[in-house]
């Protein structure tokens, strides 16, 4: 280098020290930031959010006191919503939605009724079936959606 001088070495687009940023550059960086942060927000509810995907099972058939337990077809996925269909001519069942936690309090569902289920999130990982009585035979319909 000729002439003596020193050099001074400075990153791309970065004022000197002594030099005030432009706001309007300022601004420019912020909203991306807040645009790229935005978009991973996004990004992450739309893991959590349901797909939409209506899972039907196919019927089940319950008897007596044994308890036949249904899964979501991906047990790596679990369902937002389930509906239980108790088919007509059917006994009473008994349904337990996530059966760790829901701590044994079984619901009746009744002969061409319907209980429906609906989270805010995926957590519903089985479903415990099961009729009231030895005896008793019950057909149903078990649906969910993730």
């Amino acid at each position: 280098m000729s002439g003596g001088g020193s050099w001074v070495s400075r990153s791309i687009g970065m004022p000197p020290e002594n030099e005030r940023m432009d706001p309007a550059v300022m601004s420019v960086g912020l909203l991306r930031e807040i645009a790229d942060r935005l978009l991973s927000l996004e990004d992450i509810q739309n893991e959590r959010g349901s797909r939409g995907v209506v899972e039907p099972i196919e019927p089940v058939t319950v008897r007596g006191t044994r308890i036949e337990r249904v899964y979501p077809p991906d047990r790596s996925r679990p369902w937002f919503s389930v509906s239980i269909i108790n088919n007509a001519g059917s006994s009473d069942v008994y349904a337990l939605i996530n059966s760790p936690e829901s701590m044994d309090l079984w619901h009746r569902v009744e002969a061409r009724e319907t209980y429906a289920v609906e989270m805010n999130r995926p957590v519903i990982n089985d479903v415990l079936l099961r009729c009231g009585a030895e005896g008793d035979t019950a057909t149903v319909r078990v649906v969910g959606v993730r």
